[in-house]
């Protein structure tokens, strides 16, 4: 009996899907963010539908929801590609990359959108493209600074480690301040990364003058067999 009142509703509402697709593209016409929050209240009424034997509006909720990760996953894409793009036209070889800037920003307002949504599968699946976001940032960060490092220029190696410095501080102290766990592997990198870079920026700073010293003084130790 439940099986036919379902076909029979999918017959009469065979239009329904699709219409609301339509609205969730019109909802994400000027911020495809918006997807994040749709597919979490999506989850949410699927599985209230569940419990109470209504197989006709999961089933109509599930359709409306795969058309929904399908935007998800654009719009993640276009994270990346934005990132990617970054490495390929960013001159400036200092300070914070912008795409650093606003990634804290960014989780903020996904994680607004995911209240309440820590049980949802849709949870995992923006922890994924975290993972996926922050590994392309890191990779970016330090192919720009590699880029700018020259072993024969020691202000450009210098660059490169104040660089990495910079965006290795901003992520830690502004992701740590947020308290997502998923981040925390990244954090604890991008801390290993700025104590890495900043043992060898000191390293050259210490070595630069005496570097110039050994160049005029001569090595102790070398016997002069004019000296007397």
């Amino acid at each position: 009996m439940q099986n036919k009142l379902t076909e029979h509703m999918e017959k009469l509402f065979s239009f329904l899907p699709e219409e609301l697709s339509s609205f969730v593209d019109y909802g994400c016409k000027h911020d495809n963010i918006q997807v994040i929050g749709m597919i979490a209240s999506l989850e949410k009424y699927m599985h209230a539908n569940e419990k109470i034997g209504q197989d006709y509006v999961v089933r109509m909720l599930q359709k409306v929801r795969l058309h929904c990760l399908g935007k998800f996953e654009v719009f993640i894409n276009d994270q990346l590609k934005a990132i990617e793009e970054t490495k390929v036209t960013t001159k400036k070889r200092k300070g914070i990359v912008v795409f650093m800037r606003i990634f804290p920003r960014f989780v903020e307002r996904i994680e607004h959108s995911m209240i309440e949504s820590e049980k949802l599968e849709m949870r995992s699946i923006v922890n994924r493209a975290y993972e996926r976001i922050v590994k392309t940032m890191f990779e970016c960060v330090e192919a720009i600074a590699k880029d700018a490092d020259s072993p024969v220029d020691d202000k450009e190696q210098l660059n490169a480690h104040i660089m990495t410095l910079e965006n290795m501080h901003y992520f830690y102290s502004e992701i740590r301040s947020r308290r997502i766990n998923i981040l925390e592997p990244f954090m604890r990198y991008a801390k290993s990364s700025y104590d890495k870079h900043m043992e060898a920026y000191a390293k050259a700073m210490v070595r630069r003058p005496f570097g110039k010293l050994l160049k005029v003084a001569p090595p102790s130790g070398i016997n002069n067999t004019n000296c007397k």
